[in-house]
């Protein structure tokens, strides 16, 4: 794979255990989540800053998943 890929992958959000496939988790039973973080220079794999401070070290494509209200938020600034 290139370093210009793009990664897809599917993984749960209560465990957080990855798959190739979807469907549900083999840990937890949970379905699990399409990701797909984008291109290794893409901003949507940096983590939420806001006036220059980090609030949260999880990249943006993770919290569009789990906190869309946050993300929704970030993007009317």
């Amino acid at each position: 794979m290139g370093n210009d890929d793009v990664v897809e992958f599917y993984l749960c959000p209560s465990c957080l255990t990855p798959g190739d496939s979807p469907g549900s988790c083999s840990e937890c039973g949970t379905e699990r989540l399409h990701c797909c973080p984008g291109k290794r220079n893409d901003p949507c794999r940096r983590p939420l800053i806001e006036g220059g401070m980090v609030r949260t070290r999880a990249p943006l494509w993770w919290l569009q998943h789990s906190v869309t209200r946050i993300t929704k938020h970030t993007q009317q600034d």
